[in-house]
C-alpha cells in the first residue's frame, strides 16, 4: 500500500483548517492566531492576517514576532517605511509564535 502523499499547499491549507477549527474552541489562543496569521500571510491572504495578527497583539502586547509580522505586511503592501509597524523596544520573540516568511529579494 501507498502511502499518500500531500502538497506543499494542500499541508499548510490542512494546518489552516485545523488552526481554524481550534480557534473557534479557543478563541484568546494568541499563539494559534498569530500561527494562523502567518500561514496565511504567507499564503496571500493578507487582510485576513492582519486582523488575526492584530488580535494576537492585543493578547500578547509584548511578542516581537507578532510586531515583526505586522512589520512585514506593511513592507509587503509597498508602505512607505515611515509608515511601517513599529517593533517596541524591550519586546521578547515569543518561544512559540512563529515570524512570517520574508524574502526582500524578491520584492
Amino acid at each position: 500500500m501507498q502511502a499518500e502523499t500531500l502538497s506543499h499547499s494542500e499541508l499548510v491549507q490542512e494546518a489552516i483548517g485545523y488552526l481554524k477549527s481550534y480557534l473557534d474552541l479557543n478563541p484568546k489562543d494568541f499563539v494559534a492566531l498569530n500561527n494562523l496569521g502567518v500561514l496565511l500571510a504567507d499564503s496571500g491572504e493578507r487582510v485576513q492576517s492582519r486582523r488575526l495578527f492584530r488580535a494576537a497583539l492585543k493578547l500578547a502586547p509584548n511578542d516581537r514576532n507578532i510586531h515583526e509580522n505586522l512589520r512585514t505586511l506593511d513592507i509587503l503592501a509597498g508602505k512607505p517605511q515611515t509608515k511601517w509597524h513599529d517593533v517596541p523596544e524591550g519586546a521578547q520573540k515569543g518561544e512559540r509564535t512563529l515570524s512570517s516568511y520574508f524574502d526582500p529579494h524578491g520584492m
